[in-house]
């Protein structure tokens, strides 16, 4: 942890508008503590900035954060910088790594086995169950889910996680005293009492549009490679597929129906060279991942002749009971009395409506 002497003078300079990130990493790397320079002589200064920088420096260290160290304290909120041990390792091989990161939770050393998972914020019951089953599979394999807290594909990552026990680190485009989307305040807190939320902007920013390609670049950068579920022409993820490839990153994209909207991304993605992926096994084998758990040790499902001709007739997308019935030419009952069997068995689930789908991809 950093004395709070080093932390009063990175909040002062996070107050300096239109500090670059390459001029803050200077100051982290020449001076030890961070907060020597502000005694240090002119001809120090001047290395890393002109005669305007230099005078707003001088105005800025009297500048009172003794608010901002308080909402530290109560949030649990800690600051790492480059030159810190808890800083993501995987950040630091990247030239355009940020140089300070607010942070609720702790990255640990097994983290640098993260995979990124992205996609629509509006996804199709199929983009939902294909982000579940992926995440399933990254987790069984202990991979770190790191994903950036925003509605749909990110939301469902994240959740899916959780609720594995499995590790996942958030990355937000506000400051992290600024839970957006609001809805997703308790999503937030369980993010980063079982693993990490992580920001590079200031207490208090809020979260404007023009944050969230910088937040892309740091959702790329802890990541070993990103795997893109449903995305729409106009989606927010080539962003991040963008800096993905600037930073060396695999990009994967799982393909879809060509008649939706929200695979159309996706699929424009695979045309352009990302490596189309039909499960989380795909992703693991390309990178040379082992996983901690291999599909022997998976427990075996066995079904009744019933149960395997109804499983075959159920489809990703949900189908009402009633048609199910007419199908199979039986009763009502006796098919959701399959139904519920199959869904204890852990490969359909109930869906609104009386409506029923496939559980595993």
């Amino acid at each position: 942890m950093l004395p709070e002497k080093e932390i009063e003078t990175i909040l002062k300079l996070s107050t300096i508008k239109n500090l670059s990130n390459s001029t803050l990493r200077e100051i982290i790397l020449r001076f030890k503590p961070i907060s020597a320079f502000w005694g240090a002589p002119l001809e120090e200064l001047v290395k890393i900035g002109d005669e305007n920088f230099i005078s707003t420096l001088k105005n800025t260290k009297t500048l009172s954060v003794d608010a901002q160290i308080k909402l530290l304290k109560t949030l649990n909120i800690h600051i790492v910088t480059t030159q810190s041990a808890e800083y993501p390792a995987n950040l630091k091989e990247l030239p355009d790594t940020p140089p300070i990161l607010y942070m609720r939770g702790e990255v640990l050393d097994t983290d640098t086995r993260s995979i990124a998972i992205i996609g629509s914020r509006t996804p199709t019951h199929y983009g939902k169950l294909v982000t579940e089953t992926f995440t399933q599979e990254f987790v069984m394999a202990g991979i770190t889910v790191v994903s950036g807290l925003a509605r749909g594909i990110d939301t469902y990552a994240h959740r899916e996680t959780l609720a594995l026990k499995g590790r996942t680190i958030a990355v937000i485009g506000s400051g992290i005293d600024i839970i957006y989307p609001p809805e997703n305040r308790e999503l937030f807190n369980k993010i980063y009492e079982s693993g990490a939320v992580i920001s590079e902007f200031p207490l208090g920013t809020q979260p404007w549009a023009g944050n969230f390609p910088a937040r892309n670049r740091i959702i790329s950068g802890l990541s070993k490679a990103i795997v893109v579920i449903e995305a729409s022409l106009k989606s927010g993820v080539f962003s991040t597929v963008e800096w993905a490839l600037k930073q060396g990153k695999e990009v994967f994209a799982v393909p879809g129906n060509i008649t939706s909207e929200n695979s159309k991304g996706t699929n424009k993605l695979i045309k352009d060279g990302a490596i189309p992926v039909t499960s989380a096994k795909d992703v693991l084998e390309y990178l040379g991942i082992l996983p901690i758990i291999s599909d022997t040790d998976k427990k075996t499902i066995t079904l009744t002749e019933e149960e395997n001709t109804l499983f075959n007739i159920l489809d990703y997308e949900p189908i009402h009971l009633d048609k199910l019935a007419i199908t199979l030419n039986l009763p009502v009952q006796k098919v959701l009395s399959l139904l519920l069997n199959l869904e204890l068995k852990g490969i359909v689930r109930q869906m609104p409506g009386r409506n029923f789908a496939k559980n595993k991809y």
